[in-house]
């Protein structure tokens, strides 16, 4: 007669995680799964609105089964549609994991693409003030902002994008933007950049979607030194914060581009304390020698 011994020497919790893992198998082999492919990995997994309503789906929710490969960056290639996964990491829910992903909008177009990714690499777009999006067709939404934020995975490609590089969108002469900041720092597995209109240039391939770039972009520039500003990224409404630039500099400054989010209150040595004073913005900061020449940057975010 069977006695149950392995019920008895089971954590109650251990039994609840086999059991909902195999709910989450079942449903992966259900109607409501769909074929993905994460990174180019073949996989099933389930797809749902996210926190847009019904009529949006620039934002989804994908629950994969545990130990699936897919990190802050992946591709998720869904109904033909590249999405990116914007989780700082994926949430683990015992029987599954689950992500937040963004739907691409664009494409990153440069020369030299390896041939995978010769149409340029799916990126999401959209204004600094997060209330508008660039769309996926051709028309151009004229009301957009003349600055806009990308996100795109984080590669040893991508990773090559300069400041000062131009981009071309929708075949538009009215779509050429030009990086002015990027970072790697903000989220882990993804390339955020900063990018402002600029004009049609001769030189520039409007048909395949490729703008010029003069080569010295691509050259880094030597025997100058590397300044850096260190402080939050993330900053609240009505509260102060603390920068600082190294190395050091004798007669530096800081200054801020847009002084109705934010202020230079005080500056002492390579240091300066910021006020900010409008939320869900966006701000660059900028450390300057005393001829005014910008020694670094630093693209700063505004909450509530």
């Amino acid at each position: 007669m069977r006695d149950f011994k392995e019920f008895k020497t089971s954590n109650i919790n251990d039994i609840k995680i086999r059991h909902g893992i195999k709910i989450f198998n079942k449903q992966l082999q259900s109607p409501e799964a769909h074929d993905i492919e994460i990174d180019g990995v073949k996989c099933r997994g389930i797809i749902y609105n996210h926190i847009n309503d019904l009529s949006d789906n620039e934002y989804r929710g994908l629950n994969v089964p545990i130990g699936t490969n897919i990190k802050n960056g992946s591709y998720v290639l869904y109904d033909n549609e590249y999405y990116i996964n914007t989780n700082k990491k994926a949430d683990n829910h015992y029987a599954y994991l689950g992500c937040k992903i963004t739907l691409c909008n664009q494409k990153l177009k440069w020369k030299g693409l390896p041939k995978q990714w010769e149409d340029g690499y799916p990126c999401y777009m959209s204004n600094d003030s997060y209330g508008s999006k660039q769309s996926r067709n051709s028309d151009f939404i004229s009301e957009i902002d003349t600055k806009m934020k990308i996100l795109v995975q984080a590669n040893e490609h991508t990773k090559k994008i300069k400041r000062d590089m131009r981009f071309v969108f929708n075949k538009s002469e009215f779509d050429i933007f030009r990086v002015t900041d990027i970072t790697t720092s903000t989220q882990e597995g993804i390339v955020s950049i900063i990018a402002a209109k600029d004009t049609l240039r001769v030189e520039d391939d409007l048909e395949n979607n490729l703008a010029f770039n003069e080569p010295r972009i691509y050259t880094p520039t030597e025997n100058i030194k590397n300044y850096s500003i260190s402080g939050d990224e993330s900053v609240r409404l009505g509260k102060e914060y603390i920068y600082t630039v190294e190395p050091n500099l004798e007669g530096m400054s800081f200054t801020v581009d847009d002084t109705d989010i934010a202020e230079v209150i005080s500056v002492q040595n390579n240091t300066c304390k910021v006020v900010i004073k409008a939320r869900d913005e966006i701000f660059k900061l900028s450390a300057i020698d005393k001829d005014n020449n910008i020694l670094s940057s630093k693209i700063i975010y505004t909450t509530k």
